[in-house]
């Protein structure tokens, strides 16, 4: 007889992968957030507010990069396929000198 309750269920593999893309975000995030913090600490040196105030908005639209809505992808791929476009829209926004930071997420 087969154990029920031992079964993984769609909604737990589909949880699962909504928790690994959760979980890869964060990684990602923190990087370029380290490398985003010495360019911001750089700008406001030499007191270019415009480029420091850009930074900001880029790093908390990364912050809240975890809040994306992933629920209409149905596997990893099209997860990272949303979050590819999110990390896109963010470097968009951002000041053009701070695009290299996103380059290792953006290969």
């Amino acid at each position: 007889m087969i154990d029920l309750s031992k079964l993984i269920t769609a909604a737990d593999k589909r949880n699962q992968l909504l928790e690994s893309a959760v979980n890869t975000i964060r990684l990602e995030r923190q990087k370029i957030i380290g490398v985003l913090d010495g360019l911001q600490a750089s700008a406001l040196a030499t007191a270019d507010t415009a480029t420091a105030v850009g930074i900001e908005a880029a790093k908390q639209a990364l912050r809240d990069l975890t809040q994306i809505d992933l629920s209409d992808s149905a596997t990893q791929d099209e997860m990272k396929l949303k979050v590819m476009q999110a990390y896109y829209a963010i470097v968009a926004a951002a000041p053009a000198n701070v695009v290299l930071a996103f380059r290792e997420v953006l290969k």
